[in-house]
C-alpha cells in the first residue's frame, strides 16, 4: 500500500490525508497486539514489501478500501494485487477518504507544515542469510531470523515460540 506521507523529512512536505491515515492504521492495529508479516519481494529502492495481517484482516486492503491509502505499484505485486485494485476502485467510486472532493480528491497534495517530523527509529541493519536479529518497535522487541530459503520470519513477544528464539548478533 502507498499511504500519504505524514512526515516532512523524506519529501520536504507532508501530504493530504496523512494524519487521518495514521489514525485509521492505529485503530486497525492497536499497540501490543500480535500481527502476521509475510514478505513477498522488494522494490526498486531495495525496500522489503510485505503483507501485514491482524486478526486475519489484511491491513493494506482495509486501508485502501476505506480510502486511507492507494495500491503501491512500484515493486513485486502481492498475491492479492487484483483484490487491492478492486478495493481502490471501490474507495474511488464511493469517494471515500482521500478520494473525497472535500479532502484530496485522489491527488497527492502537499500540506504546508512549519516543522519536520523526525524519524525516531533508524532502519534495522539488513540481516545476512540464516541470521537472527531484533527490531525494536511500538509492539516491543520483535525477534526474527532468515531461513535457508531466504524467507524472513518474525516473532512477537506474544508468540508461543518467542522465548525459544536466541539472538546472536555476530551470526
Amino acid at each position: 500500500m502507498d499511504s500519504p506521507e505524514l512526515s516532512t523529512t523524506r519529501l520536504g512536505y507532508a501530504e493530504c490525508y496523512g494524519k487521518e491515515a495514521k489514525i485509521y492504521l492505529a485503530s486497525l492495529v492497536p499497540v501490543d497486539t500480535p500481527i502476521q508479516i509475510q514478505f513477498f519481494g522488494g522494490d526498486k529502492y531495495k525496500r522489503d514489501l510485505a503483507s501485514i495481517k491482524h486478526n486475519g484482516q489484511d491491513i493494506a486492503n482495509a486501508m485502501i478500501k476505506n480510502g486511507y491509502a492507494l495500491v503501491y505499484r512500484g515493486g513485486v505485486k502481492p498475491n492479492n494485487y487484483q483484490e487491492l485494485l478492486q478495493s481502490e476502485e471501490y474507495a474511488k467510486m464511493n469517494k471515500l477518504g482521500l478520494w473525497s472532493p472535500s479532502t484530496c480528491n485522489g491527488k497527492r497534495i502537499p500540506v504546508k507544515t512549519n516543522h519536520k517530523t523526525p524519524i525516531t527509529q533508524p532502519s534495522p541493519k539488513k540481516p545476512s542469510q540464516n541470521s537472527k536479529y531484533t527490531i525494536e518497535c511500538s509492539l516491543g522487541q520483535i525477534k526474527g531470523n532468515v531461513n535457508s530459503k531466504n524467507r524472513k520470519i518474525y516473532h512477537l513477544p506474544s508468540a508461543p515460540q518467542y522465548n525459544r528464539i536466541k539472538i546472536r548478533p555476530n551470526e
